[in-house]
């Protein structure tokens, strides 16, 4: 309750007003709010023109039935298109009132919506036949056609989608406290004890809107929604269809969940389910555990039907799931078993999550994982790749110890994505490092075929010719003055002070420098 000290000792609950001006918003819905003259004069275009004649079928004003306590419309509707319009938007009234009581249920009565759930549609309709058809479905028919082989054609899927839902809770959770010192760390663990079999996992669990909203509520999925949307966070979910909780029903027919929300984590919710019945059992108790999270309980015997052993499990997840970067444990007996913590490897790798149909996919572009930058002294580490990315690498850093000190400083490793070009193509120079004789051979080639790129293609063919050395660039600038087979003299001045001109210097340096490694001289 807020006190509203300029008006003595009266209260006030926002909440309920809240309600009631929003209500009152939904019921003003008649030809006063969108007069025919009006209506008349801005020539709107069709989708406005149909949100507007709705309003012209409505012919009463008062809307409610202060004997029943419930909400009526009345008036008169001769295009069928405009009657579901309006029958929609008095669906949408109806979830408002049902919202309203749930939130409201806890004030006393006199904060209390009162009124009826369901509408009263008295609107004539005389140019069409029935309109009381609707769509429907069987309870039953569909959850064992989404509980069944019928869906999955191996009941070990279950446990899949099982996982995959808490890797969404604890990936999500990890990414709404990344920027707190919150110590959080994400676990999964499948425990065994004397009858049941539970899926645990610590992540954001489920509020009672969540639960009554999204998990109760077949195909309504959390990460579907706006209340995941108004989160605004980067990451990408696995779950999106809101049925693969379903198939855990292949695993045990009875199935007990306990949850508790990251944004209440003092209160633990239960669920009883029983398979092929609507009914669902909630109770409430205290949270005994230190953190939110979701935990689906099983009957072991049921269970194992499906995975005869732990061992069988650890195989499964482990076949089933890579480089997670989420602590995945089995635990039987009093012993625990890590079987999947790989951290994610983010050092030089092309994300191609955008490209994919709600996957999240990247790739490394390189045999190992530590860095090779090339800079204007000298590479970091010696081998056959190499990054130019001057831009992007601070100019105090002039070893591999700087480098790595300056990544962890800044909590980041460095991305390919930056050389990635408008059409997303790498932009690569594969530089073929020639001695004195390499460098004979090629000229005498050149005379005889009269192209570069054919003489040096015989060169490979017949001569031996050290392996190239790859650069990937970052600044496209670099390859202005560069056609598709160059030849660098290393000899001759290279003038101009342009990218490519001073690429082409740090270039001739570094490879000096690389042969000398090596052990030749590069003509």
């Amino acid at each position: 309750m807020l006190k509203i000290n300029a008006w003595g000792n009266d209260f006030v609950n926002p909440r309920f007003v809240s309600f009631l001006l929003r209500l009152g918003d939904y019921l003003d819905f008649d030809s006063k709010r969108a007069p025919m003259c009006l209506f008349d004069f801005l020539e709107l275009a069709a989708n406005s023109s149909l949100e507007w004649q709705k309003h012209f079928c409505i012919t009463n004003y008062s809307k409610i039935d202060k004997q029943k306590n419930q909400i009526y419309f009345a008036g008169e509707c001769e295009e069928s298109d405009i009657f579901i319009g309006i029958s929609d938007y008095f669906i949408s009234i109806e979830n408002e009132i049902k919202n309203a009581k749930r939130l409201l249920s806890g004030n006393v009565e006199k904060y209390r919506l009162s009124i009826s759930n369901q509408i009263l549609n008295l609107i004539a309709h005389k140019t069409f036949d029935s309109v009381d058809l609707q769509l429907s479905m069987d309870y039953l028919a569909v959850s064992n056609l989404l509980m069944g082989e019928n869906l999955y054609t191996d009941k070990k899927c279950a446990l899949r989608e099982l996982i995959q839902n808490s890797l969404d809770a604890v990936l999500l959770k990890k990414e709404i406290y990344k920027n707190e010192n919150s110590g959080y760390v994400p676990f999964i663990k499948i425990a065994y004890s004397d009858n049941e079999v539970s899926v645990q996992d610590n992540g954001i669990g489920m509020t009672d809107s969540e639960i009554e909203d999204y998990f109760l509520n077949i195909g309504h999925s959390f990460y579907c929604s706006n209340d995941f949307n108004n989160l605004s966070v980067s990451y990408k979910p696995i779950s999106h269809y809101g049925i693969g909780f379903l198939s855990s029903f292949l695993l045990s027919e009875l199935i007990t969940v306990k949850t508790t929300s990251y944004k209440n984590p003092a209160v633990c919710n239960i669920l009883m389910l029983r398979k092929n019945r609507r009914i669902v059992i909630q109770k409430k108790e205290k949270n005994k555990l230190p953190n939110s999270g979701t935990t689906i309980v099983f009957d072991r015997a049921n269970f194992e039907n499906v995975f005869q052993s732990s061992k069988e499990v650890c195989k499964y997840v482990s076949d089933t799931f890579k480089n997670t970067g989420v602590k995945i444990l089995v635990s039987e007996d009093n012993k625990e078993m890590c079987i999947c913590f790989e951290e994610k490897n983010v050092k030089n790798r092309i994300d191609v999550s955008q490209y994919m149909n709600n996957v999240e996919c990247s790739f490394s572009t390189f045999s190992t994982s530590s860095f090779r930058i090339f800079s204007v002294d000298f590479p970091f580490e010696l081998s056959d790749e190499y990054i130019y990315d001057e831009e992007y690498f601070p100019g105090i850093i002039a070893d591999f110890e700087d480098l790595a000190n300056w990544a962890a400083n800044n909590g980041e490793h460095y991305t390919i994505n930056r050389l990635l070009d408008s059409d997303e193509n790498l932009r690569i120079l594969e530089i073929y490092p020639l001695d004195y004789d390499e460098s004979e051979n090629f000229n005498r080639a050149q005379e005889i075929l009269d192209d570069d790129c054919s003489a040096f293609e015989y060169l490979q063919k017949n001569h031996p010719v050290y392996e190239p050395i790859r650069i990937y660039i970052q600044d496209e600038s670099v390859f202005w003055d560069f056609s598709d087979f160059d030849i660098i003299d290393m000899n001759s001045a290279i003038t101009g002070y342009d990218e490519t001109s001073d690429f082409k210097k740090i270039l001739r340096d570094f490879i000096e420098n690389m042969g000398k490694k090596q052990g030749y001289d590069v003509c």
